[in-house]
């Protein structure tokens, strides 16, 4: 079992990883499994990188789908094996994580609800059912989950996992609180340079800002644009250009957002980074500037999935981009068509939980243009919207406000 545990640590099933060559190196030096239940668990493992017949030069996906269907199997001929019970729920979600299916998130808490009611101070099923459950639509089903892994956890990556429930419920306190416990645990700090800190310090960031917490925000921004000053990895740049964006639109005051671009010679390769640039440079009217921005909105980033895009996303952006291009001159109808396009794409996006993953919002840039345009019912109904899928968010509450007294954001120049 202590070559299927090593095997499992290289593994991150919710996240698409996997370190398969390290793995078959393990398994290619397990000894023979001494009873049939550890004998089925190592074959599990092997199933999953690839190591059987069946899945022998499968791909990733089709591995995972005949993991899970081996960890059923285990799962049933093992009733009283809870860790069984709890690593098959697993096993359903990173079948299932790539397009966020909601019916494989469900049944995997029906898995995992066994062990829960059971045991509520297991940390495997608070753990995944916390990963099941951090939508806007379900999270209340994970609130009780959340509470407890607070009270049991001792990890910092184990803190900051209560704070999916709490964000997608718009609990910033809460937020809050869990990042900075995480933080607290890797001991060194905010301005940590580890793989996780940097993922905790992103969703902090975005809880400052929903309570209006902005000095604490931009010190964040401040910590992570002075790492890229001392030879700083794909990911912390990465990170900073996420954070970066997240402050220019989470904030009112645009053009205060100038200081804190990166410094001169480093390349932010995300796509946020770049949309949020050409954004303050068409509300400056520096449409030359924006052009520019606009051609390095691209695939190209590194690090936590919460962050990265793919083409599809790129695209929302792109899309929002030419709405704005529209209002800049003047050709309004074009500008809130090209708005609710790309609302339409956003919400064909498969969900993704955390800070918002387009970092404006598309329901609430639509709900901006209209209000700019004293169209303010209809933005009402945008913000409306936009609340639906991003609960308590604090601009599209703004918004909500403005539009209540028509007064214009000045979103666009």
């Amino acid at each position: 079992m202590d070559y299927w545990g090593e095997t499992m640590a290289l593994h991150r099933s919710l996240w698409q990883q996997q370190s398969r060559t390290a793995a078959v190196e393990v398994l290619g030096r397990a000894a023979k499994a001494p009873t049939p239940r550890e004998q089925d668990y190592l074959q599990a493992a092997a199933t999953l990188y690839g190591m059987t017949d069946a899945s022998e030069g499968r791909t990733k996906l089709e591995r995972d789908v005949l993991y899970r269907d081996a960890m059923q199997r285990i799962h049933e001929a093992y009733p009283d094996d809870r860790e069984a019970t709890v690593f098959y729920g697993l096993s359903i979600l990173g079948a299932g994580v790539a397009n966020r299916d909601t019916v494989t998130y469900l049944r995997a808490a029906a898995v995992l609800m066994d062990v829960w009611d059971t045991n509520p101070r297991h940390p495997g099923a608070a753990h995944y059912l916390i990963h099941a459950y951090d939508d806007p639509v379900h999270a209340t089903l994970g609130l009780p989950m959340a509470r407890a892994y607070a009270k049991i956890a001792t990890t910092a990556h184990a803190q900051h996992m209560t704070s999916h429930i709490f964000t997608a419920l718009g609990m910033w306190d809460d937020v809050v609180a869990a990042n900075e416990t995480a933080i607290s645990i890797e001991v060194v700090g905010p301005g940590a340079r580890t793989r996780e800190a940097l993922h905790y310090v992103h969703w902090l960031q975005n809880g400052y800002l929903q309570q209006g917490r902005f000095a604490e925000a931009t010190k964040l921004l401040q910590t992570a644009r002075a790492q890229l000053q001392d030879e700083p990895t794909a990911r912390e740049r990465a990170f900073y250009g996420a954070m970066y964006g997240r402050l220019v639109f989470d904030i009112d005051s645009w053009g205060s957002t100038q200081a804190w671009v990166a410094p001169e010679g480093v390349e932010i390769p995300t796509p946020q980074y770049h949309f949020a640039r050409a954004f303050i440079a068409l509300w400056s009217g520096d449409l030359d500037a924006a052009r520019e921005h606009r051609r390095s909105v691209r695939v190209a980033s590194e690090g936590n999935p919460g962050i990265n895009y793919d083409d599809a996303a790129v695209h929302v952006l792109q899309t929002q981009l030419d709405a704005l291009f529209a209002c800049a001159e003047g050709d309004h109808a074009k500008a809130v068509a090209r708005a609710q396009d790309a609302v339409s794409l956003e919400r064909a996006l498969p969900f993704r939980n955390g800070p918002p993953y387009i970092v404006k919002p598309t329901a609430e840039m639509l709900g901006d243009l209209l209000l700019e345009l004293d169209r303010a019912e209809e933005a009402v109904a945008a913000y409306h919207d936009q609340l639906l899928w991003t609960p308590n968010r604090a601009v599209a509450l703004r918004g909500l406000a403005h539009a209540a007294q028509k007064d214009p954001r000045h979103f666009c120049k």
